[in-house]
């Protein structure tokens, strides 16, 4: 991965407050991310910014609030089922 700074980096210092209360809201997890970033969007324009893309977004979010790892995606069955399998090689 490139350390390329991304458009959200890029903002100026007046956007500040907007990008804050975006990366509280991420962590948050209550809102969607769509919901977020129109938010964030209507943050920037009142600020006559131009809003960042949703790919740009979604790119800045992977980074706040990171990537799940595989496990944590798993459905609560099917990590069941792993651990099960794991132990049984264990016992072997």
């Amino acid at each position: 991965m490139n350390n390329r700074r991304n458009a959200i980096e890029l903002l100026p210092g007046t956007a500040d407050a907007a990008i804050n209360s975006a990366r509280a809201a991420l962590l948050e997890q209550r809102r969607t991310q769509l919901d977020i970033h129109a938010e964030f969007s209507r943050a920037l324009m009142v600020l006559d910014l131009k809003p960042v893309s949703l790919a740009a977004f979604n790119r800045w979010s992977l980074k706040v609030v990171g990537r799940p790892s595989t496990l944590e995606r798993l459905t609560p069955k099917a990590r069941a089922a792993l651990s099960a399998f794991i132990d049984a090689i264990r016992e072997e």
